[in-house]
């Protein structure tokens, strides 16, 4: 039995909204997904509204990250048969990523939101049919217009997190801040949510914490197109430890300096910290680091993955040489480097002396046109966007 989920009300300039994340909290995936949902969370925590999350236990899953930041968090039992993602069938491409049903992910969700257990879920729906949350926000590959459609049931509002435009929704708004030069998120969304859904689409909506809004000013103002100081940062997991073989072929380049950022949960993470420590140049580590901003503001140029980390190089104009880790990142390498904010790195270029040579051909015009552009793309502004598009909505009737 699920422990039912409750609020505490507080007094504040208006009542107090309840908003519950449904996130994908799976170590498999990296942690680009829990950290977007986290600094949407503490956003809407900032304004007075309650959050909470919803997570599956998936073997080393992030809850404790989300309640090491204060929020309740609640834990869906483990997929039968293991804690880890288990391979099933399932109507979109990552439905095995799920471990259960999206049926089932549902029903567990609304027992876990009611007061008491029920024995089928219709009968579920009829009990809680007054819709007494304001807000729920889905961030997951693996759920779509099934499970939305269930939890409208409680919720005023729904709105769902995507950029693979590759399963129907039945929500409210939907964000989706992939770069998408010449291929507008109007048109790949049409036949996948209702018509009179928001949809919140481009750069101009990433999901980015104050800091680099405040960053960006003096970051933009030192970008004179000098190639001292490196960032490396391939995503918290990096389960391939392309950062090893990244700082391997900067022996062959020698920079002043460079940055290693990494996950805690990384496998690679005490070779890295072996290798830095053996570099014939200057290298520091920095694991779970909360100073990604300072840390990219006083880059020259960083080596990257291109998830959410490259909206953030992006807002602080950070030129990058970038490498999709994930097929859902290979929209925004292509266009990264359409828009003239990055060059794309391939794995075979960090044999041999390849990235030296990319580098050294990188001149101080290029690197400049390149910070332009980049900061032309995300101003930082994303989720101060979001929230007035959620008031609006919360706001109807």
């Amino acid at each position: 039995m699920l422990a039912s989920m409750s609020f505490n009300a507080h007094p504040s300039a208006r009542s107090p909204r309840r908003c519950v994340i449904r996130a994908d909290a799976s170590i498999a995936i990296g942690s680009g997904h829990i950290m977007r949902c986290l600094t949407l969370g503490e956003a809407l925590r900032a304004r007075g509204d309650e959050v909470q999350f919803i997570v599956r236990a998936h073997e080393g899953n992030l809850a404790p990250t989300l309640r090491a930041r204060g929020f309740p968090t609640h834990l869906l039992p483990s997929p039968i048969g293991g804690g880890d993602v288990r391979e099933m069938g399932g109507p979109y491409p990552h439905s095995h990523w799920l471990g259960v049903s999206e049926e089932r992910d549902a029903e567990e969700c609304l027992r876990l939101l009611g007061e008491g257990e029920c024995s089928d879920l219709a009968a579920l729906r009829r009990e809680q049919a007054a819709r007494d949350l304001d807000l729920l926000v889905v961030d997951h590959y693996s759920l779509g217009a099934p499970f939305e459609r269930a939890l409208s049931a409680r919720f005023r509002r729904i709105v769902a997190i995507d950029d693979l435009a590759d399963r129907p929704h039945e929500v409210d708004a939907l964000i989706d801040a992939s770069l998408r030069l010449g291929e507008p998120a109007s048109a790949l969304y049409a036949s996948l949510i209702p018509p009179e859904s928001l949809l919140l689409s481009g750069p101009k909506y990433a999901i980015l914490r104050d800091e680099f809004v405040d960053a960006r000013p003096a970051a933009l103002s030192r970008r004179d197109g000098s190639l001292r100081r490196l960032l490396v940062s391939m995503g918290g997991i990096d389960a391939d430890d392309r950062t090893s073989a990244i700082l391997n072929a900067l022996r062959a380049f020698m920079p002043e300096k460079v940055d290693v950022v990494m996950g805690s949960r990384a496998p690679a993470l005490a070779k890295v910290e072996e290798l830095v420590a053996s570099l014939p140049y200057a290298a520091e580590l920095h694991v779970d680091t909360p100073n990604m901003a300072r840390l990219m503001s006083e880059a020259d140029l960083a080596i990257g993955a291109a998830g959410g980390t490259a909206y953030e190089r992006a807002c602080l104009g950070l030129p990058s040489l970038v490498m999709g880790l994930a097929e859902n990142q290979r929209t925004n390498v292509v266009n990264l480097v359409r828009a003239g904010a990055a060059i794309e790195v391939s794995p075979d270029a960090l044999e041999g002396p390849r990235l030296a040579e990319m580098l050294r051909a990188l001149s101080p015009e290029r690197m400049q046109v390149m910070s332009r552009a980049a900061a032309a793309l995300v101003d930082g502004r994303g989720t101060q966007r979001i929230l007035r598009a959620i008031e609006s909505l919360l706001g109807k009737k």
